[in-house]
């Protein structure tokens, strides 16, 4: 039950303001909180997997720099020069394995040749892999 006289009483509404607002300013500063490491654990989460991507593609141009200098040293500009264009880790592992196991400079030089210069989804140019191996 309730007092007519207490709900009237202009203390009484103010009390009940106040809590009212305390209460919603509350729920709101815990709601962008909650909110805020959302996004802020996102971004992490996302750094990291970028900081990934771009060390293994590191790894793996420090490979294939391997690789070309111990079997096609001629072609070391070349592959060099394209592989240092390539950001994405599973185009630069098909090039490791394609140096690794490729029979002839005239094989290399017409893989590297197709590689995209800019960089662009895996070999979705004329280039395949199946083209190079023998």
């Amino acid at each position: 039950m309730s007092d007519p006289l207490l709900e009237n009483d202009p203390w009484v509404q103010e009390l009940g303001e106040r809590k009212g607002a305390e209460g919603y300013a509350r729920g709101y500063v815990k709601g962008f909180a909650k909110n805020f490491a959302k996004v802020l654990m996102k971004g992490m989460v996302e750094e990291l997997m970028k900081s990934f991507i771009e060390a293994q593609a590191e790894s793996l141009r420090e490979s294939i720099e391997t690789v070309v200098q111990a079997r096609f040293p001629v072609l070391y500009d070349l592959a060099m020069e394209r592989v240092d264009q390539i950001e994405d880790p599973a185009l630069l592992q098909r090039v490791l394995v394609t140096m690794s196991v490729a029979s002839s400079k005239r094989k290399v030089r017409q893989f590297l040749r197709a590689l995209p210069v800019e960089q662009e989804s895996p070999l979705t140019n004329e280039a395949s892999q199946e083209e190079f191996d023998d």
